[in-house]
């Protein structure tokens, strides 16, 4: 479907694609897609994320390789170092996603990292930022995430809020 879409609008001057990459089905045929695009669309904008955990670091590569000379934002969400990027990242290695961030930028690639910050790895924003740094990426974005504050006070709060009526805000 995909392709039959972008076969399909070869006229549109500028074609912005937005992909999440964290489904394996994505990954099957994602550097297949990407050739026919940056072919049909050489001026498309591309915009990928990953945790960088699905594949190898050959595959990184080719990804560099279809992307080079190519308008594109290509960000590892990474959170943390080794001993915390799990905590969110659930069934991410910590080696894989290294190795497959060092091979797309040995490869050209131009790579961000961005980080989420939680109670468990804040304490690591500056090693991480300086880690991204000496591997090479162009980047280094932190975000906040929601649920930094209290979660057990936000719970609550919804709970008690969940149940209250109009009575009960009267009285």
């Amino acid at each position: 479907i995909f392709i039959t879409c972008i076969l399909k609008i070869r006229n549109i001057m500028t074609l912005r694609i937005f992909l999440i990459l964290r489904r394996v089905w994505w990954w099957i045929q994602f550097l297949e897609i990407l050739k026919i695009a940056t072919e049909v669309r050489p001026n498309a904008d591309f915009n990928i994320h990953t945790n960088g955990g699905l594949k190898n670091p050959s595959y990184y590569e080719k990804l560099a390789k279809v992307l080079d000379g190519k308008q594109y934002y290509f960000q590892f969400s990474i959170d943390g170092l080794e001993d915390t990027n799990h905590i969110y990242r659930i069934g991410v290695q910590w080696n894989r996603v290294i190795d497959n961030l060092h091979a797309f930028i040995q490869a050209g690639g131009i790579p961000s990292w961005q980080m989420v910050v939680f109670p468990w790895n804040k304490h690591q924003v500056e090693e991480a930022r300086k880690f991204a740094e000496e591997l090479g990426c162009k980047s280094f974005d932190i975000r906040q995430n929601i649920y930094s504050a209290d979660l057990d006070v936000l719970m609550k709060n919804a709970k008690d809020n969940f149940y209250k009526t109009e009575t009960d805000e009267k009285t």
